[in-house]
């Protein structure tokens, strides 16, 4: 048992988010508050302080660093515990807090706050209680008045976080994201290399080779971009999303197949995985979860589409070669037609995107520019604005027109042009004409591959396929 010192002092910032420099002083006027209340209680604080931030009170006290200052007053090493508020200490049950008073009171110690508590009053207690079922009612109103705020932020579209991610921007107080486009043209080209297999390290350094980044992206920065659903459009807190709350940076089959890719995917290059069928396409039948692609094999290593949600107690597997075989004998035995934008068309569909997006980003920038609507006349401002909206007309229509005539000059037989297309335009000839794609477990090998994969079309066909073990 180490020797008695002073009191032990006790910290906690519910939310830190980015302050920080001047405009945060909660610590400081949290320290200085104990300080003053030791002075008036002439007790002497020790050097031991515990400093807590973005850590809610409701967590119990042997799951935050509080338990270190209770175990020290438990084992004689401190005389008892100085908060600046009681809310500090704790915002859980009622309970829970009174097993707080309780641990400190076995041990002979001494409770004190800067707003009135002392354990030493034989008669503090019951105001103890009393604070503390205050202190936890206010904590379920601003929780109600939380979920309420989050709630209502999600429906105006905005996007309910304190920093905003790579490839948009947003003004201080102002609404939904807006595309960055310094990083936006980044943010994509992570997504498009993930897809094609490269690993989260290549990306980080090929990132880094921008300009843009500064040098900066890492590992975990890759991981945080590919997962997140903001680069879809959505704004998201919680249970409360929506859709279309800004502009997306990928579609959802972009999003979907470099998500498909699993953290040990295929490694260095990405050949191996860049020449898949099912990427993005195939799922699991009992969870429906998105197959990622996966090393298999401990020496012989061969990729394999494998769920890998957590929960899932029967995932989805199949070596990629045999699925991708599987899939490819199905489609040739069917002489159906597909209209889609294949590979050769993208390019003038692409650039016809490009220039909407450009139009529509000219027209937003003048209309939020509110010092240059002072400067120029009713006049001049409308004029401005009545030519920027007769360009994003013109592109809309330009874009429609590219997709029509891309469409309609390739309406075609998978079987005549299958081994002439390259993958992408292969797998978005699938994402055309299978409306679902499912892989169950294989049970160890005793499931064949045919009896656990399911075929779901989205077109008619001409006449159904043979079976795939008779085919195969």
């Amino acid at each position: 048992m180490g020797s008695v010192q002073g009191f032990d002092s006790y910290i906690r910032v519910s939310r830190k988010g980015e302050r920080d420099g001047d405009s945060y002083q909660t610590v400081e006027e949290q320290r200085r508050t104990i300080a003053e209340t030791a002075k008036h209680k002439g007790v002497t604080l020790s050097d031991f302080e515990v400093i807590e931030e973005d850590v809610s009170g409701k967590i119990a006290a042997k799951d935050r660093r509080l338990e270190e200052i209770l175990q020290r007053i438990e084992n004689g090493q401190a005389r008892g515990l100085i908060v600046a508020y009681q809310d500090r200490l704790s915002r859980g049950s009622l309970m829970e807090q009174a097993a707080i008073w309780e641990r400190l009171e076995k041990a002979g110690a001494r409770l004190i706050t800067g707003d009135g508590t002392d354990s030493e009053d034989p008669n503090q207690e019951l105001i103890f209680t009393v604070r503390a079922g205050i202190a936890r009612e206010q904590w379920r109103r601003k929780q109600t008045d939380w979920d309420k705020s989050k709630r209502n932020a999600i429906e105006r579209g905005i996007h309910f976080a304190a920093r905003v991610p790579t490839g948009y921007l947003r003004e201080k107080g102002s609404g939904p994201l807006e595309v960055d486009p310094a990083m936006a043209e980044v943010v994509v080209g992570v997504f498009e290399r993930r897809a094609k297999g490269w690993n989260r390290g290549r990306i980080a350094r090929w990132m880094n080779e921008q300009d843009a980044t500064n040098g900066t992206a890492t590992h975990e920065t890759v991981r945080s971009i590919i997962r997140n659903r903001t680069y879809l459009g959505e704004a998201r807190s919680g249970e409360y999303m929506k859709r279309n709350a800004h502009p997306a940076l990928v579609s959802q089959k972009l999003w979907d197949e470099a998500n498909a890719v699993s953290g040990t995917g295929a490694r260095g290059t990405g050949e191996v995985v860049n020449k898949l069928l099912a990427i993005g396409i195939a799922t699991c039948a009992n969870c429906g979860h998105r197959l990622q692609v996966n090393m298999s094999g401990s020496t012989n290593r061969f990729p394999s589409y494998t769920c890998k949600h957590f929960h899932c107690k029967e995932r989805g597997y199949a070596k990629a070669s045999e699925l991708d075989s599987f899939i490819q004998t199905w489609i040739l035995t069917i002489p159906t037609q597909v209209s889609f934008i294949t590979t050769e068309a993208k390019s003038d569909v692409a650039e016809a995107e490009k220039r909407l997006e450009e139009a529509q980003y000219d027209k937003q920038k003048l209309v939020r520019n509110k010092e240059l609507r002072r400067l120029l006349s009713d006049e001049e401002y409308n004029a401005e604005l009545e030519a920027l909206v007769e360009a994003v007309t013109e592109a809309q229509i330009a874009l429609d027109m590219s997709k029509r005539e891309a469409t309609e000059a390739k309406t075609m037989l998978a079987l005549e042009l299958w081994n002439e297309w390259d993958i992408d335009t292969k797998r978005e000839y699938l994402s055309k004409i299978l409306s679902a794609l499912t892989v169950g477990s294989s049970k160890r090998g005793k499931v064949p591959l045919y009896e656990r994969v399911e075929l779901e079309f989205a077109v008619p066909i001409e006449r159904p396929p043979r079976l795939l073990n008779e085919v195969l």
